[in-house]
């Protein structure tokens, strides 16, 4: 039955209509609570997603530090893969002639005894 319907005090209808106003703010305050509530759990979801970050980017300086560079490693890092390997190439050729020599110089030894 609808309250202000005719037969009905206006007083009855003035309050129902007061009540049902009370009503809709209480659900609009309720309805902005849960968003700022929301908004606040988002911002601590962010805040440990941060902190993770931090500890992991911490982990990989650590470890960096504690890395060992040989000169190997750091003439990579300086001049580059290519010029490296290169390097790489001509110390084990110099070192190969050095080889044949003291082999030479072995040999030659031995046939004089």
């Amino acid at each position: 039955p609808d309250a202000c319907a005719p037969g009905h005090p206006p007083v009855l209808c003035v309050s129902i209509w007061t009540a049902a106003g009370v009503v809709c703010a209480q659900v609009e305050a309720i309805a902005a609570i849960k968003d700022f509530k929301r908004g606040i759990y988002q911002l601590e979801w962010d805040h440990a997603r941060c902190d993770m970050l931090v500890a992991d980017l911490r982990e990989k300086a650590r470890e960096l530090q504690m890395l060992h560079v040989t000169r190997d490693l750091q003439s990579v890092f300086s001049h580059g893969e290519e010029k490296a390997s290169a390097n790489k190439g001509a110390a084990l050729e110099a070192l190969l002639r050095q080889r044949e020599a003291v082999h030479k110089k072995r040999l030659a030894e031995r046939s004089l005894k």
